[in-house]
C-alpha cells in the first residue's frame, strides 16, 4: 500500500514539474515576444523626419529638448521617494530596537 502511495505522489509531482516547465516555457516566448514588439515599435515610433542624428545616440531618440525640465523632476521625484523610503525603514528598525530593549 505504501508503495502505491508513493507511486501516485511521485506522478503527481512528475506532471506538475511537467507543467511548470511547460508555463515557463509559454512565459519565455511571450517575453521574447514583447520585447521584439516593444523594440519595433519603438524604432517606428522614434523614426521621424524631424529627428537629428544627435538624438538618436546612447538611447535618447525618444527625447527632444524641450523634456529636459520633466526628466529632471521626475529624477529628483524618485530620488526623494528612494530617500523617504530609506528614512521610513531606518526609523522603523531605530523604533523596534528601543521598543525591544525597552521591555
Amino acid at each position: 500500500m505504501k508503495e502505491t502511495t508513493k507511486e501516485i505522489l511521485r506522478r503527481i509531482e512528475t506532471v506538475k514539474e511537467r507543467r511548470r516547465v511547460r508555463q515557463l516555457r509559454l512565459l519565455s516566448c511571450f517575453t521574447v515576444m514583447l520585447l521584439g514588439g516593444l523594440t519595433t515599435a519603438i524604432s517606428l515610433l522614434s523614426s521621424d523626419s524631424k529627428t537629428e542624428a544627435g538624438y538618436s545616440v546612447m538611447g535618447a531618440f525618444l527625447l527632444g529638448p524641450e523634456t529636459g525640465g520633466y526628466i529632471l523632476v521626475a529624477l529628483i521625484a524618485f530620488l526623494a521617494g528612494i530617500l523617504l523610503t530609506v528614512l521610513a525603514l531606518k526609523y522603523r528598525k531605530l523604533k523596534a530596537a528601543k521598543k525591544k530593549y525597552t521591555k
